[in-house]
């Protein structure tokens, strides 16, 4: 599952998901350079799974790709790798 606290791989916050699907979403980013198309990222989710003793969240890694951008209105479409 999907949530909220979503970050690049070099630790930049993305602002919003717009809405996502089963194998891709539209994101909202603020505060990041453009980022070009067909670039590869590495989204961290968390909270997504328990540890077996269900006392602590682990992050999930989604490897992605940007398949398309709106600078203008700083969204990206991506899909999961």
């Amino acid at each position: 599952m999907i949530h909220k606290g979503i970050m690049i791989s070099d630790g930049v916050q993305l602002a919003r998901i717009l809405d996502a699907g089963s194998t891709g979403m539209r994101l909202f980013l603020a505060g990041v350079p453009p980022l070009p198309v067909g670039a590869e990222l590495n989204l961290e989710c968390t909270p997504a799974r328990k540890k077996s003793d269900g006392k602590k969240w682990y992050p999930v890694n989604i490897p992605c790709k940007i398949v398309w951008r709106d600078v203008k209105n700083y969204s990206y479409g991506i899909v999961f790798s």
